[in-house]
């Protein structure tokens, strides 16, 4: 089958990225592909972190056309006459945000007006984490164009059926990333002595945005410590909630236990905090699925989350991690300790190991090719 991917690809930095080339990659096994990319995402003034590149030693690159830019509709018509050059049977869009609204319905009315290809959505989160009205009006627009959807889990489903009644909607989970295991001989004593900690070690990885709850897993810590000694690792570049965090980690007196990374973390040094770590917790207060807990899956590693969204589907309670109600610290902090009272981890992860085959780029492939 020809089909057209449209989604943001390297030097752009991020998971969208790093979805985008591994899907594209399994998809070019077996079809073929034109990959179309942005040549610039939102305006650097509405982007909360410091740069939007990715400046990684260890690039992952796949091969790509940079046409597409949100402001400025020259490019959208020349990323039609790419579509319609290469009259592909299938056009998909992979969709993440709302700033992408114009440029996406243009593409979808022209391609369904003119071509008779297919057209889908690839939706990462149907609706914003963080939303208000006008985010969920433009993303009721979008979705008017087009009636073929793939979405990560059974919540977006849910949420997408009462949106756009009629359409078809596949559930395929979100893979594993398994593109950032650089050192496979990396123990995990010596990821723990090259960050220079011993004894248990908890992450919390990605964007630090205001849905993600992090002062509950701040305030969690205290708790924890009463009965065994720690530490947290918070690793990521803030967008939100900076301030509110570090306030929480004085006003508990945890600078001994916690480390805060604020940056953007190069694809070469992801490995190195997943394989120091024990426990992985996303205290998240809405999630449609995640793709940190895809990276800490391939490196086998448990975790504590919230029961939201699609995490449940991710997280096994009691086989693979813990699932605990959003906003509770004491509830995050009873399942850390349950994980290390109770030895979970070989279990866990043996458990983990036995679950990935469910979770493959072939699977997700296989769906966009068999739309209606």
């Amino acid at each position: 089958m020809k089909i057209c991917l449209i989604g943001m690809t390297s030097p752009f930095r991020g998971g969208i990225s790093h979805y985008t080339f591994s899907l594209a990659r399994e998809l070019a096994r077996t079809h073929q592909v034109y990959l179309i990319s942005f040549k610039t995402l939102c305006p650097q003034l509405r982007f909360r972190g410091r740069t939007q590149r990715d400046f990684s030693a260890r690039q992952f690159h796949v091969q790509h056309m940079p046409l597409l830019s949100c402001m400025d509709p020259r490019t959208w018509s020349r990323v039609l006459n790419t579509i319609q050059r290469q009259r592909p049977e299938l056009v998909v869009l992979q969709w993440w945000s709302v700033f992408h609204l114009l440029p996406y319905a243009f593409l979808c009315i022209m391609v369904r007006c003119f071509l008779r290809s297919k057209v889908c959505y690839l939706c990462h989160n149907v609706l914003p984490y963080e939303r208000g009205r006008l985010s969920t009006i433009a993303t009721l627009i979008a979705f008017l164009f087009v009636d073929r959807f793939i979405v990560q889990c059974r919540s977006d489903a849910v949420t997408l059926h009462r949106i756009r009644p009629g359409s078809v909607v596949q559930i395929t989970p979100h893979p594993v990333f398994d593109q950032f295991r650089f050192t496979p001989d990396l123990t995990r004593a010596e990821a723990k002595r090259r960050l220079g900690v011993t004894g248990p070690t908890l992450l919390f990885f990605g964007q630090i945005r205001a849905h993600k709850d992090l002062e509950y897993l701040i305030d969690a810590l205290p708790r924890v410590l009463v009965h065994m000694e720690c530490t947290l690792f918070i690793v990521g570049e803030f967008y939100a909630t900076e301030k509110i965090c570090r306030q929480r980690i004085r006003h508990h007196q945890l600078e001994r236990w916690v480390r805060v990374v604020n940056r953007y973390i190069p694809n070469e040094e992801v490995e190195l905090y997943f394989s120091a770590a024990d426990l992985i917790v996303l205290p998240y207060v809405t999630a449609s699925q995640s793709g940190v807990l895809q990276i800490a899956r391939s490196f086998n590693l448990p975790a504590v989350a919230t029961r939201v969204g699609g995490l449940p589907e991710q997280v096994l309670h009691g086989r693979t991690g813990y699932l605990v109600a959003p906003r509770d610290s004491e509830a995050l902090a009873n399942a850390i300790l349950a994980f290390f009272r109770e030895h979970k981890a070989e279990e866990f992860r043996e458990n983990i190991e036995r679950t990935r085959s469910h979770y493959t780029w072939r699977r997700v492939a296989d769906a966009i090719v068999s739309l209606p």
